[in-house]
């Protein structure tokens, strides 16, 4: 058991502390606002304070966490050993910036609720986010912290609290279900006159096996997500979701994988996410908990407001389509935090780091297909422990050199 003294036990310290202390680390923790219980603690304890207390883990803290609405914050950029801070302590003890208000920035996406530029897809742009412009969006810096603060607790207490674990999840997106079945008369012409009159063959964006076939020999999980509007917008597939074949291709991939809801390009402003859950329910004849938003195209203000009603429980969207890297800083699984209602909630955040379409369509230059990202980027994770997840999509495995890099990458997940 660790005891943790604040002058006042907030939603935000609460959210913070036990998401690290008990999901992370897997340490018992109980609050204490009375200072000399506290001090009087026969046992392990941390003081977020405005002042140091002797015998313990002085952590300073600030105001943000023991504030219920939302500001704009004033930044800071402090480097400590492999950390960067960004929130400032009220005073400096053992670290010199407060690392516990600077994971709660980073993870509930704070600076995503205060006024931000959109990008032509209405998507909070990368460019504007602390990560990228203190030039650690390739970094989990918040597993950084939680890093320090394991190693700085064994050292202090005698503790032997492990490093947390590393894990793989290969996800794919399904945008186009097919190359050449199951679509217009007119595309499927455009695309390969040859095939016109052959249809007995293997389609050629069913790269579905493949990619959950590879995963499987090294015992990684997969996990895909279907696209299936009613009526598709032109940024989205031009599969007829009725059509059997559509339907036959779901029902025997799930026998071979998670799958989750892949919500149209239109679903941003109106009820589509949940008449595309329901349907996709319905195909599988089983509950759909996971979800990943077209185009990556969400803000993060009105998630829970898309969400509601439906029955969504995980959602895997919060990573960027021009740049790889950790958009909340951490790999870790996170309970969402509802800035606005200044509450968690039970929504869980996955956090993909890295996908093929970035380096096929915005970082073309990159002739390596993004491997050396990938690779630093599952370095990283093994270092600091957590989830990699990168994300790819059956179309773009259809070319062989993609293959290539997506065996690539599995054989880094093979090095721990």
């Amino acid at each position: 058991m660790i005891a943790i003294y604040c002058k006042n036990k907030t939603p935000r310290i609460t959210y913070t502390f036990e998401w690290i202390f008990e999901f992370i680390l897997s340490q018992k923790i109980y609050f204490e606002t009375n200072i000399s219980a506290f001090k009087n603690f026969d046992g392990p304890k941390i003081a977020y304070s405005e002042t140091p207390i002797p015998y313990s883990l002085s952590l300073g803290d600030s105001n943000l966490l023991y504030q219920d609405d939302i500001l704009n914050q004033d930044l800071i950029n402090i480097e400590f050993e492999d950390l960067i801070g960004i929130i400032k302590s009220n005073h400096h003890s053992m670290i010199p910036f407060d690392i516990i208000a600077s994971t709660f920035y980073l993870i509930s996406r704070y600076e995503e609720y205060v006024p931000s530029i959109l990008d032509q897809h209405q998507r909070f742009l990368y460019s504007q986010s602390v990560a990228f412009q203190q030039n650690f969006l390739d970094k989990t810096m918040v597993n950084h912290y939680i890093n320090w603060i394991r190693s700085a607790l064994n050292q202090q207490f005698g503790l032997q609290i492990p490093k947390p674990k590393t894990h793989f999840l290969l996800t794919m997106d399904v945008d186009h279900a097919f190359y050449n079945k199951n679509v217009p008369l007119a595309q499927f012409v455009k695309r390969n006159m040859l095939d016109l009159f052959n249809q007995s063959h293997k389609d050629k964006y069913d790269t579905y096996d493949f990619f959950i076939d590879a995963a499987k020999k090294q015992n990684i999980e997969t996990l895909l997500f279907f696209l299936c509007p009613e009526n598709p917008h032109p940024l989205d597939h031009q599969n007829n979701r009725n059509a059997a074949v559509f339907q036959k291709l779901i029902s025997y991939l799930k026998t071979r994988t998670k799958i989750g809801i892949h919500p149209s390009y239109d679903s941003i402003g109106n009820h589509k996410l949940n008449e595309e859950t329901i349907w996709l329910q319905n195909t599988l004849l089983q509950k759909v908990t996971k979800n990943r938003f077209h185009f990556l195209r969400f803000q993060t203000p009105n998630l829970l407001k898309r969400i509601q009603n439906t029955t969504i429980q995980e959602d895997y969207s919060f990573g960027y389509a021009q740049i790889g890297g950790w958009r909340s800083s951490t790999s870790f699984p996170f309970p969402f935090f509802d800035l606005i209602k200044n509450k968690p909630t039970p929504l869980w955040i996955y956090s993909p780091c890295w996908m093929d379409a970035t380096y096929k369509y915005h970082q073309q230059n990159q002739e390596d297909f993004g491997l050396d990202v990938a690779k630093n980027q599952i370095k990283e994770i093994q270092k600091y422990g957590g989830v990699f997840i990168p994300i790819f999509h059956n179309d773009i495995l259809s070319d062989e050199n993609w293959q290539k890099a997506y065996l690539h990458i599995l054989d880094y997940c093979k090095t721990d």
